[in-house]
């Protein structure tokens, strides 16, 4: 399954940056190429591309969210390539600000969290655990949005789970050596908490 990562919270700005053209969607509008690196944020009300000359664009309304494709993956903050379409979509409670998330392959993003919540140089049967927890909470997560209909699965940080872009080898080869494994009691999936110190929580 695929899971929507809220990458960012409550941006006034993103930077982009990408190998190739990126194309600007809104809802029923004519997509909008540019070039990189650039910025997007929201002003009076519409979604405007700033260029390295400041020059300002408008691509779209922001009553409707913002999708942006590469066929590279685009970067936002210098936070690596991410190969899968990045949505902005405005606050509701803060209109000149706005939400960034991707919809990424569960497992890659397990992969991810795994990389960042683990130390490079812990055995394999630690980051195997890991994994397992990890998929745990984000599928439990994933069902809770849902029912809720939030806009994203899953937040980045303390809040829920850290993540990088760009995990380790040692992480992606937990990531499927455990692929599909949860942790479940009466045909559930817990929703299991974990520490930094690596002690597994199920609630």
């Amino acid at each position: 399954p695929d899971i929507t990562v809220r990458l960012t919270r409550s941006a006034s700005e993103v930077h982009l940056d990408a190998d190739a053209t990126v194309t600007a969607k809104s809802v029923d509008d004519t997509p909008t190429a540019f070039d990189t690196p650039a910025r997007i944020r929201i002003e009076d009300g519409d979604w405007v591309l700033v260029d390295t000359r400041d020059r300002r664009r408008i691509l779209a309304g922001a009553d409707a969210p913002l999708t942006l494709h590469s066929p590279d993956g685009v970067s936002i903050a210098g936070r690596g390539l991410i190969d899968a379409d990045v949505t902005l979509r405005q606050r509701s409670d803060e209109p000149d600000r706005f939400d960034v998330s991707a919809i990424l392959a569960l497992e890659t993003y397990i992969a991810g969290v795994i990389s960042a919540e683990t130390y490079a140089g812990w055995g394999a049967e630690a980051l195997k655990a890991q994994g397992v927890a990890a998929r745990s909470y984000a599928l439990s997560e994933r069902n809770r949005a849902r029912h809720a209909r939030r806009s994203y699965d899953i937040d980045v940080g303390q809040s829920a789970q850290a993540f990088t872009i760009d995990p380790r080898q040692d992480a992606v080869n937990a990531a499927g050596a455990t692929r599909g494994v949860v942790l479940t009691s009466a045909d559930r999936i817990l929703r299991a908490y974990y520490a930094s110190t690596g002690r597994v929580l199920a609630v």
